[in-house]
């Protein structure tokens, strides 16, 4: 006589359901993980744009002014908006007094709160007269 062979089904056992939900929960996490470090990495990289595009601002506005007269009369440091800020350094050369080393700092709480800041250097030449007296910072 001969034996039937057994049929068994086809189809997934529960241990193996188990199993690719497991591994399926492990990536989703993992998924999750990356897209809000992502997220964060975003909103760092917005603010420090901010913080430049205002440093090109305080840079145009000294340019304006002149490294020389803000020496003398400031300001050298001030608020932005709600959230940036900045600071203001000039030394100008001993050896050529018309040309102004000028640092700018641009500082910011980031939308991780923590403080965050952004610098810029650079010389302007400033000789006496070469700017409109009228021009003060509040204005531009």
């Amino acid at each position: 006589m001969r034996k039937h062979a057994t049929s068994r089904s086809r189809g997934f056992t529960i241990v193996e359901s188990l199993i690719a939900g497991v591994i399926l929960a492990l990536f989703a996490a993992a998924l999750a993980g990356t897209t809000a470090q992502s997220s964060r990495a975003a909103l760092r990289a917005q603010d420090h744009r901010k913080a430049a595009e205002w440093l090109d601002t305080v840079f145009n506005r000294i340019d304006m002014i002149g490294p020389a007269r803000l020496a003398s009369e400031g300001p050298v440091q001030g608020a932005l908006d709600d959230r940036f800020n900045w600071s203001l350094s000039l030394d100008n050369d001993a050896l050529y007094p018309d040309l102004y080393l000028v640092s700018v700092v641009i500082s910011y709480t980031g939308a991780d709160g923590r403080p965050a800041r952004v610098e810029g250097h650079t010389q302007i030449h400033d000789p006496v007269g070469r700017r409109l007296v009228v021009a003060r910072w509040e204005d531009l």
